[in-house]
């Protein structure tokens, strides 16, 4: 296969310096019959052969699609229940989603000394055989309508479905997660599930965001104002989603961490470094300095205004930028009242205002 180069990346300054090399065409590999469609982004290190590792990575391509494409059930298959890892990380919308994927991408592949690319598809639940781990990110509820304790959250059984259908982005990962989690059980009988993240944002932002991505997507076909989208698709799905976890977080608080995205920016490899101690992965220093780097907003929209291409696979087809610009954000704001209005449900709803120093 006659791959060309072009460069299209940059400098790091804390780090190390890192060049991308994109790979014009299409990676065929006849042996495997198959076709990665997406180009592939090489991340190369300044001080390393492109075309050595280039050579690694064609050396490692059928290692690497293995990693990715490992179902969970045979993940497992060679697993003891006391070396097992589950990460759990549940988002609301424009709250770190895919930050946390090519984190754990990223991690997962420095760890197991795979080439650090973009471009094979990422796969939820990741596995990382290395780190005998499985992460699993996405926007869903509390799987816990059950407390350990017994107590039933009859509030998320009776309405759940109602309200999923008015927004199923919100749920998009809930059945396969609860489908996850069976499996895990079957696998290991008494698994003890001892940890579930949640993240959420300053909620005015979030909306805001979630506002744009969704005319980005042309998801708005009726044209409607911030705030008219804000209440008709994104108010309750959100109070819904939060209240489950804040539900079992108020009866075990060890059992669920509620992490607010403003502050997980503050220091972002402080934050990845304590995940990896909560759900007792292994830490590895290098990989995580890459990883959270790698992951980062810098790097990922570097990455999207160079390529043309999209992080979020969900829209991979039409390649929508996953990230806002500024320029879409110029004007986009709610008034006092209708801030009012959001601050006003959110806490009839049962939302605890200690989440939300916006609302002061």
């Amino acid at each position: 296969m006659k791959t060309v180069f072009t460069v299209i990346f940059i400098r790091k300054k804390h780090i190390v310096n890192f060049k991308l090399f994109r790979l014009n065409q299409p990676v065929v590999y006849t042996k495997l019959s198959h076709m990665i469609e997406k180009p592939i982004t090489l991340i190369v290190k300044s001080d390393e052969n492109a075309q050595e590792y280039l050579k690694f990575f064609t050396r490692s391509f059928e290692s690497i699609l293995n990693h990715y494409k490992c179902s969970p059930q045979k993940f497992l298959e060679n697993i003891g229940p006391n070396e097992f890892k589950f990460v759990y990380i549940s988002t609301a919308g424009r709250c770190g989603t895919w930050w946390h994927k090519y984190f754990f991408k990223f991690y997962a592949d420095s760890v197991a000394q795979y080439p650090l690319h973009i471009g094979i598809r990422l796969r939820n639940p990741l596995t990382c055989q290395a780190l005998k781990t499985l992460f699993f990110v996405g926007h869903m509820c509390s799987p816990l309508e059950r407390h350990p304790n017994g107590e039933t959250n009859n509030f998320f059984v009776k309405n759940g479905a109602r309200v999923a259908r008015i927004n199923p982005a919100f749920f998009n990962n809930h059945a396969t997660c609860l489908q996850l989690i069976k499996v895990i059980v079957e696998k290991f009988d008494r698994y003890v599930f001892n940890r579930f993240y949640y993240i959420y944002r300053n909620v005015f932002d979030q909306f805001i965001s979630m506002f744009l991505m969704g005319n980005r997507n042309k998801k708005n076909s009726q044209n409607l104002s911030l705030f008219e989208y804000t209440k008709r698709f994104l108010l309750e799905p959100f109070a819904f989603q939060f209240l489950s976890y804040q539900w079992v977080q108020e009866r075990s608080p060890g059992l669920v961490k509620i992490h607010r995205f403003d502050d997980i920016l503050k220091d972002q490899k402080k934050y990845f470094r304590q995940l990896l101690m909560d759900f007792n992965v292994p830490i590895h220093e290098e990989a995580l300095s890459m990883a959270t780097f790698l992951a980062s907003k810098k790097f990922l929209d570097y990455y999207e205004n160079s390529t043309g291409l999209s992080i979020n696979e969900s829209v991979n087809k039409d390649q929508v930028k996953h990230i806002s610009t500024k320029e879409e954000k110029q004007g986009v704001e709610f008034t006092k009242s209708e801030k009012e209005f959001i601050k006003d449900y959110l806490i009839n709803y049962g939302l605890n205002r200690k989440f939300f120093p916006e609302f002061n």
